[in-house]
């Protein structure tokens, strides 16, 4: 990529950005959030999350009974 394709990229970009509405951008970026334990520590937190939660279910099922 040579100098005159990066600047028109980047004016591109800041227009696109420009054009924008604030709110529609601040919505953006609340959807591409992500949660800190997953930016941290990957899926490791989620996937423990599951089990637990399997585990409850399964005994709660038990006792039941």
């Amino acid at each position: 990529m040579n100098f005159k394709d990066w600047i028109s990229y980047i004016m591109h970009r800041f227009a696109n950005y420009i054009e924008t509405p604030r709110v529609e951008r601040k919505e953006l970026k609340l959807q591409r959030k992500e949660k800190w334990s997953h930016r941290w520590f990957g899926l490791v937190p989620f996937s423990m999350k599951m089990y637990v939660n399997k585990q409850r279910h399964r005994i709660n099922k038990k006792i039941r009974r």
